[in-house]
């Protein structure tokens, strides 16, 4: 996912990694189209294809008491109305998405009705000289 590198960052990048998120509703993640609509988003004409938390604040995470949300979605009008229209267009396309970025902000005590779990997992600098990573437990 190389692709998303010049997209996501802080200013030292000191850890940095993959994220892996499990919504309420399964498949698609049907519950990032709810968060979409409850806070403004038309799903009717976007289509969510990504999304990006980010905190910036210069006190901490928490701070300002919600989370920063981008949702990156694609026109419905260009790229279909379904996941395989718009699966067969991004691949008519030799992989090349055009998206738009919607901002959003998400209380922290309503993330969870979007979200069941997510999973991080972040690695210093070091991460540029591995090739491989074996963990022992314990």
């Amino acid at each position: 996912m190389d692709f998303l590198d010049e997209h996501v960052g802080t200013q030292y990048e000191d850890y940095k990694g993959l994220v892996s998120i499990d919504c309420h509703g399964g498949g698609l993640g049907q519950d990032i189209f709810g968060m979409c609509r409850d806070f403004g988003i038309d799903t009717k004409l976007k289509f969510p294809i990504a999304i990006k938390f980010s905190e910036f604040t210069t006190q901490g995470i928490g701070e300002n008491e919600k989370m920063s949300i981008k949702i990156y979605t694609v026109d419905k009008n260009e790229y279909g109305e379904s996941f395989d229209d718009i699966q067969n267009k991004i691949r008519n396309e030799n992989g090349k998405v055009r998206v738009n970025s919607n901002d959003i902000y998400v209380p922290y005590d309503q993330l969870g009705k979007y979200i069941k779990r997510f999973d991080i997992l972040a690695v210093n600098h070091l991460r540029d000289y591995i090739t491989s990573f074996e963990i022992n437990e314990g």
